[in-house]
């Protein structure tokens, strides 16, 4: 009889064991995302980028939106370790993050290319945005991509760099030296300039013609 109340008492002590062990297991996915979905995904991704562009193509970190219910992907191409994206197996539906990472770089390197150091002094920060709504998202030809797409180009620095009077002058000049670069067809792209003096802020942008 003690045998007996020994096995089932441990028969009742596994199975409480194993319902807190599938608790456990469930919780982690519901957290952490099914390692198997994320190691598809995560294949599925990398085959899909390697076939369109013709190299291959690293993950270097994989995290997951519990609720969203999405992994996400940090990558890059191995041969280029400095052109880190990050990206979804869903997102790749509706845009291409390697190509707009390729594009706003080349946006950028074309602004500081057209600026050189002539405007040190402002201390200025610059963004380039690929507007979500163009119709070349899934582009990955560069030149197609530029000629599809709508971009920003952000400005701003600190009014101590400069008399708030000459704001618009230093603005002006900046679009002028860009435009003058722009010698291939662009969807369209709008320069702006936000500077804010404690007070006032000073806005301006300039949409540039196709």
């Amino acid at each position: 009889m003690k045998k007996q109340t020994k096995k089932l008492l441990l028969l009742i002590i596994a199975s409480f064991l194993l319902v807190i062990l599938s608790f456990a297991v469930n919780f982690y996915i519901q957290l952490s995302g099914n390692p198997i979905e994320g190691w598809k995904e995560k294949k599925a991704l990398l085959k899909l980028y390697e076939e369109k562009y013709g190299k291959d193509f690293k993950v270097t970190y994989t995290s997951y939106d519990y609720k969203r219910h999405e992994f996400s992907f940090t990558m890059h191409p191995e041969s280029d370790p400095e052109s880190s994206f990050r990206t979804t197996l869903y997102e790749t539906e509706r845009n291409d993050a390697y190509g707009e990472l390729r594009a706003r770089g080349f946006l950028s390197d074309l602004v500081m290319e057209a600026l050189g150091s002539d405007y040190d002094y402002l201390d200025y920060k610059m963004n380039v945005f690929e507007e979500y709504d163009s119709p070349g998202l899934l582009e990955s030809d560069l030149n197609k991509r530029l000629a599809l797409n709508h971009y920003k180009i952000d400005f701003s620095w600190d009014v101590e760099k400069t008399d708030p009077v000459e704001i618009d002058r230093v603005f002006m000049d900046i679009v002028e030296r860009i435009e003058e670069k722009l010698t291939f067809s662009i969807g369209g792209i709008v320069i702006r300039v936000g500077v804010f003096d404690g007070e006032d802020y000073h806005h301006n942008q300039v949409v540039l013609p196709n």
